[in-house]
């Protein structure tokens, strides 16, 4: 059964499947972010697909309490609204949202839930949100893959601060003020050890 985990039917997605007196129940998440158990035999038969959000016109509760619906909705809003504020940097630019992502119950089958500490990132910032273009990334991650991100060549190597700094065992912040404010050589600020 651990093969249901991960899987969605309908607006479900499975987190995780127990046997109880020979049936099997799985704790299943809906698209609006409402958990609860059911019986895998419902998910099979397609009678269960979702908590009943769907029938109220397209999920009205509890969404504003999810991350991913959250993350969701600021997408769209940085893509779509002129007004918003960092709207220059994304659909300003020609940074749309795919038309399959204007419903929310495919971007959650599409991206899964979302991991702790991670945030949406696409792995082309020249291209949009879409299925193909987007991951699930820790801040590590999407340190690397920011436009502005500082490119360093320290003894033949070239690559951006935030993989210096995780090498070097030194915050992005101290690497960046020993650079750019203090004016170390490159040599120096990845060289010499943080004093505790």
């Amino acid at each position: 059964m651990s093969t249901l985990v991960g899987r969605t039917f309908g607006h479900w997605v499975v987190l995780s499947v127990r046997s109880k007196g020979g049936d099997s129940y799985a704790t299943l998440r809906c698209c609006c972010g409402t958990e609860c158990e059911r019986h895998t035999g419902a998910l099979y038969s397609g009678r269960s697909k979702s908590c009943g959000c769907q029938r109220r016109n397209h999920v009205t509760h509890n969404l504003s309490r999810t991350k991913e619906y959250v993350i969701w909705k600021s997408m769209r809003e940085r893509c779509n609204n002129p007004n918003a504020q960092h709207y220059h940097d994304y659909g300003g630019r020609g940074i749309h949202v795919c038309p399959h992502w204007d419903d929310y119950a495919n971007f959650l089958t599409d991206m899964g839930p979302r991991p702790p500490k991670t945030t949406l990132e696409r792995r082309n910032n020249n291209l949009g949100y879409a299925p193909d273009n987007c991951y699930w990334a820790t801040r590590t991650q999407q340190a690397r893959n920011t436009r502005g991100n500082r490119q360093i060549t320290h003894r033949g190597i070239t690559q951006p601060l935030a993989v210096w700094a995780e090498q070097c065992g030194i915050k992005q912040a101290t690497l960046w003020v020993r650079l750019y404010k203090l004016n170390w050589s490159v040599k120096t600020a990845l060289e010499t050890p943080i004093q505790h």
